[in-house]
């Protein structure tokens, strides 16, 4: 977690990450907090999240699935391919699975990842 203090306090805003792993987890998870909204990311290192949505080459498709539901979404590509920012309600949604302790899988591209709900609580809290 990594919090960013300013003298004006809009301007606050906090960091959780929930790390990429070469051995298990393919991407990783980036939640950014500041005073308007939350943002979610999802970034992979040394690959790229292919582009799969055939009218433009800055999104890509994904999916959430908890338990057993699935929520399909559109995210957007940044320069490079390393980097989606996920839509701010599939976003809620996970965080909501997290809080209420639902393991999730999201699935983008040719990569699979669980989310585990381990210490999310405590550390989502204490990035409010």
């Amino acid at each position: 977690m990594e919090r960013v203090v300013t003298p004006c306090p809009q301007y606050n805003s906090s960091r959780l990450i929930l790390p990429h792993d070469d051995l298990g987890m393919p991407m990783g998870l980036e939640f950014i907090q500041d005073s308007c909204n939350t943002r979610l990311y999802a970034y992979t290192v040394g690959r790229i999240f292919p582009s799969q949505w055939c009218h433009d080459v800055s999104k890509t498709q994904g999916t959430l699935t908890i338990n057993g539901d699935k929520h399909s979404f559109i995210a957007d590509r940044f320069e490079g391919g390393q980097k989606l920012l996920i839509p701010d309600d599939i976003a809620h949604i996970l965080i909501e699975a997290l809080l209420n302790c639902r393991t999730c899988h999201l699935s983008i591209g040719p990569y699979n990842t669980e989310i585990t709900y381990n210490d999310f609580c405590k550390c989502w809290a204490a990035i409010q």
